[in-house]
Parts: structure tokens; sequence; C-alpha cells
């Protein structure tokens, strides 16, 4: 098995799927998430040049899949919680602030 699958438990209903190793996420989103995503690139590339520490995830690519039948719009990302390592660090909160 490549990829766990689960629904978001989001506002967007999307679907996340995570490599069997847990360092990679695949996030549907909808064509207004993808514009929305298109529109802030150049900007998070910028922050993330800056910040080179950053626990923003990095989004390696933004893909649409199309058949006769159905077209989907997904992204590529880390999986920040897996990237990191947390030695001897207890986490206590998870944000989740895409939405935000």
């Amino acid at each position: 098995m490549v990829f766990k699958a689960g629904k978001g438990a989001g506002k967007s209903g999307s679907f996340m799927f995570s490599s069997h190793d847990g360092k990679f996420i695949i996030k549907t989103m909808t064509k207004t998430e993808l514009n929305d995503l298109l529109d802030m690139l150049p900007g998070f590339k910028e922050h993330l040049k800056r910040n080179t520490n950053s626990l923003v995830a990095k989004i390696f690519g933004a893909f649409t899949v199309e058949t006769p039948d159905v077209k989907v719009h997904f992204m590529l990302l880390e999986n920040v919680l897996k990237m990191y390592e947390f030695k001897d660090q207890y986490v206590r909160h998870i944000f989740d602030l895409k939405g935000s």
C-alpha cells in the first residue's frame, strides 16, 4: 500500500492521502482552492526563502488529473510532523491553519 486515504475533517470535505511512511500528503482541492494557491505562490515562495526553518508545510506541486468522467485537483505536500524530529519535546497542540 503506497497511500492511506481518509476524508478530511475540514469544511471543504477534501480527501487526504498519506504515504506509507507518513512523510508526504496528497490533498484534493477545489478549483477555487487551486486558483487561490496559484495566486499566493509567489509570496509563499518568498516566505520559504526568507524562513528556511519554517514549519509551514512545503508544497511540492499542484496537479490536475482529468478523464472523460472526472476532473480532480490535488497537491503534494510534506507532512511537517513526520519531516521534523521533535526529540525530547512534547507536542501539545496541532493547528490546521490552511483555511485561515
